[in-house]
């Protein structure tokens, strides 16, 4: 992962985005491109007078001095994260904002995306239609989604990813593997068990043996009868800093985190996720 997509709207949500992009960035002695993707108002075929239609004429420029005055702020985020060597790129797109983040990602080979999102309720909304979840799921590399309350220590050191014995779960192993090794991070991979009888042992078992010369990666079964509270509550309490996912269990997902308003605010809000497209697995 040499090469880093960054989108940014300007807001405080993307900037607290961007020290996670940073520390990537710094681990993986990878560039950073920060992207700002603009509409101009649709008029269709309506004649302007010359007055708005200078106005008209003149947005691309309002867009461009307003980004380039928001780079020297997320330089200045750099700086003060001791990342100022990393080089930064910048590029201003006009086009709709899901729709132009993945085609710059996938015509410029961009080996992963960062952004941020805002609201507690991250995790159910990226699989329900926010510019996040879109980016996911058109994205032809990995997407990091950062909500906008997520508490960063200054490391990616700790890595989660839960399982359900599919076919995809050793592939989704080997490719979090990847990272851990570049980031020096550890791997936890995690599954719930609700039948309370002990079942699925064996399969945790064949894990465990094919896996067995990787000292970074640490299986941990839980039993639990619900499974959005268990993995909830394991990612809190074990300080995983990204959950790891794919984008093609939308039905897991958003039954694994359909949380009540009140379990929202108390899990949702702090957990990264790092969604694996399937296409790249």
């Amino acid at each position: 992962m040499k090469k880093i997509l960054f989108p940014t709207d300007f807001s405080d949500v993307t900037q607290k985005a961007f020290i996670y992009a940073l520390d990537l960035a710094n681990q993986l002695n990878a560039s950073i491109t920060t992207l700002h993707a603009y509409q101009k108002p649709d008029v269709g075929d309506f004649v302007m007078p010359a007055s708005l239609s200078e106005f008209y004429d003149g947005l691309d420029w309002n867009e461009f001095e307003n980004y380039q005055q928001a780079i020297p702020a997320l330089r200045k985020v750099a700086t003060e994260h001791n990342c100022g060597h990393i080089r930064i790129n910048h590029a201003m797109v006009e086009g709709e904002t899901t729709t132009t983040i993945a085609n710059v990602a996938r015509t410029e080979n961009y080996d992963l995306i960062v952004m941020g999102t805002e609201g507690a309720s991250v995790l159910k909304e990226i699989f329900v239609g926010t510019h996040a979840g879109e980016v996911m799921e058109q994205a032809s590399c990995p997407v990091i989604v950062i909500p906008e309350k997520a508490a960063f220590d200054g490391r990616i050191d700790k890595i989660g990813v839960t399982i359900d014995f599919s076919t995809d779960d050793n592939k989704v192993i080997n490719n979090v593997l990847v990272l851990a090794n570049a980031l020096k991070a550890q791997v936890e991979v995690i599954h719930v068990d609700t039948t309370h009888t002990g079942m699925i042992t064996k399969q945790i078992q064949a894990f465990k043996e094919a896996y067995a010369h990787h000292d970074e990666l640490t299986f941990v079964e839980i039993e639990g009868s619900d499974v959005v509270e268990t993995v909830a509550n394991y990612v809190e309490n074990n300080a995983i800093d990204i959950l790891v996912m794919v984008t093609h269990e939308r039905n897991f997902i958003q039954e694994l985190f359909s949380f009540s308003h009140a379990k929202k605010m108390t899990y949702q809000q702090k957990i990264p996720v790092y969604a694996i497209p399937e296409q790249i697995l």
